[in-house]
Order: structure tokens, then C-alpha cells, then sequence
């Protein structure tokens, strides 16, 4: 799969994972979904940074997941 790819997955599964992190904690109850998804994102985040040469930087990631998100909508 692309890095570019793996990246956007990575970063949206992230933002989904804080809320569930959030809300299990004030629910008093352990968060165990919400970690194991943020745990699968910031896997996929390293993966892609190794597996594209030249790595990732904060400049570009707009561009990056732009490009991703306008490659499946077409």
C-alpha cells in the first residue's frame, strides 16, 4: 500500500481515537478500544515515515492527505 496511504489512515484513526479515549475515561470505564486504535495509528504513521525514503514533514501533510482524499473520490 502507499505510504501516502497509510499515513492519512494513520492520522484520521488517530483524531477518531482520542474522543473514544475521552469518553471512556469520564465514563470510568478503561478505554480499551480507543487505545487499541491509537495504538494502530501511531503504528501506521511510523510505518509510512520508514517506508517512504525522504520521510514526512509537518509542511507537507495537508498536501499529502489532500492528495489521498481527492485519489479515492475520483
Amino acid at each position: 500500500m502507499n505510504p501516502d496511504t497509510l499515513l492519512t489512515i494513520g492520522i484520521i484513526t488517530g483524531m477518531f481515537a482520542v474522543p473514544a479515549i475521552v469518553s471512556a475515561l469520564t465514563d470510568l470505564r478503561r478505554p480499551y478500544v480507543g487505545g487499541s486504535m491509537l495504538l494502530s495509528a501511531v503504528l501506521l504513521v511510523v510505518y509510512a515515515s520508514i517506508s517512504k525514503p525522504e520521510g514526512y514533514t509537518f509542511a507537507e501533510l495537508p498536501e499529502v492527505m489532500l492528495t489521498v482524499i481527492a485519489r479515492i473520490l475520483n
